[in-house]
């Protein structure tokens, strides 16, 4: 149902981002890019939500969740080409190009940013790309980054 916001003339506008909790089979069989989820977090951390985003005339993004009750790591990503990826990573103050994809044999090319709230990461893979933030060390970050595994349909 949509919201309403009060004095609000017209009719009710749908929201702008779709979020739904899934299953890690339907992400990899619905998304339209490469899955990618890390072998690894750090000692502690539970997966506590994995989701799928259809943000309205941009396209889809999957998010996994993690938590150790404390504070939480997020794993968002999108094909590589969507515009909506331009927003995200200009609001997290990352730069406007999107990280070059690994050529043959080569790790791929990361952004990464520490900040006062935590870390995160951003990099590309098989037309997919990954943020990977969290209140935790960066190194946490790129370990995970360093074990994404690719999720098969």
């Amino acid at each position: 149902k949509p919201k309403t916001t009060p004095n609000r003339t017209g009719p009710p506008r749908q929201g702008r981002i779709t979020r739904e909790r899934v299953q890690e089979a339907e992400l990899a069989t619905d998304m339209t890019f490469p899955v990618w989820r890390p072998a690894w977090t750090p000692p502690g951390f539970k997966l506590i939500s994995l989701e799928r985003h259809v943000i309205r005339d941009l396209g889809e993004a999957g998010q996994y969740r993690w938590s150790d009750g404390m504070v939480g790591i997020h794993v968002l990503q999108t094909r590589a080409s969507n515009p909506a990826w331009d927003l995200i990573r200009g609001s997290r103050g990352l730069p406007e190009t999107q990280p070059a994809p690994p050529t043959s044999g080569d790790n791929p090319m990361a952004w990464r940013m520490r900040h006062a709230g935590g870390s995160l990461l951003d990099l590309t893979l098989d037309d997919t790309e990954v943020l990977i933030s969290g209140q935790v060390d960066g190194e946490d970050l790129k370990k995970m980054a360093d074990h994404l595994k690719r999720i098969d349909h």
